[in-house]
């Protein structure tokens, strides 16, 4: 038979672990997740906005990411398409660069994003880094969609004609007449847009090439809409130069 004493103790250990348990749940949850998915994984800023209502990090934008993403892939035939013989990189990075192999060459960002999709299932990560760029400050920002890079975008805070005079000549042997928005097409499927909306200035590098990632979002926009992605009128501006 148990000793009562032994039983007793066993008793108010198991209470204090239940009460230890209870007490601290969303702090061992919140580490769980951190170790397990990543510091920067949608499970893990997911739980932590459901605890405290907020992120750990400073948001990127405030606006709902395929909102953010339409403009460039829904050609807008208004604006002017310019065909470029150069390549289109950002920052330099390789498109399709895997998330870990990113984190290795660079600091922790000073703002997060990220964004779930469930059909079909998806996520994306847009990790910002406050930087200087053509002498402006900038905030330059990493898009992954399921951890693989594949967009990059400039947001300056303010407007200004010396920054769309030197993405042309970054790309164009001869520029042309400076707009306010333009799209800037390689024949690799990658493409600059820029927006200048008057207050601030956004200017977005995206690679088209992942079949995997432009699936992803045309079945995500075939769900909400019958819309499709404009790959074709890129194509057809090459074409035509």
């Amino acid at each position: 038979m148990a000793n009562p004493v032994t039983l007793i103790v066993a008793a108010i250990f198991l209470l204090i672990i239940l009460i230890v348990s209870i007490r601290y749940r969303k702090i061992f949850i919140l580490k769980y997740l951190k170790i397990f998915k990543g510091k920067y994984s949608y499970e893990y800023l997911a739980r932590y906005k459901h605890y405290f209502i907020r992120s750990p990090y400073q948001y990127c934008f405030r606006e709902e990411f395929i909102q953010h993403l339409r403009i460039i892939l829904n050609k807008d035939k208004v604006y002017p398409t310019h065909h470029s013989e150069k390549d289109i990189l950002f920052e330099d990075m390789p498109y399709s660069t895997g998330i870990k192999p990113f984190m290795r060459q660079r600091s922790r960002p000073d703002c997060v994003n990220t964004f779930k999709y469930a059909d079909p299932g998806f996520v994306i990560k847009a990790l910002g880094y406050q930087e200087e760029k053509f002498g402006e400050k900038v905030t330059a920002v990493y898009y992954f969609m399921n951890d693989i890079f594949f967009m990059g975008e400039y947001i300056f805070k303010h407007s200004s004609s010396k920054l769309r005079e030197k993405i042309l000549e970054d790309y164009m042997s001869m520029a042309p007449g400076i707009q306010d928005q333009f799209y800037i097409h390689n024949s690799r499927e990658r493409i600059v847009h820029f927006h200048d909306n008057g207050f601030a200035i956004n200017i977005k590098y995206i690679s088209m090439e992942d079949p995997v990632v432009m699936e992803n979002l045309q079945n995500y926009f075939n769900g909400i809409s019958n819309w499709k992605i404009v790959i074709s009128d890129y194509q057809e501006m090459a074409s035509l130069i």
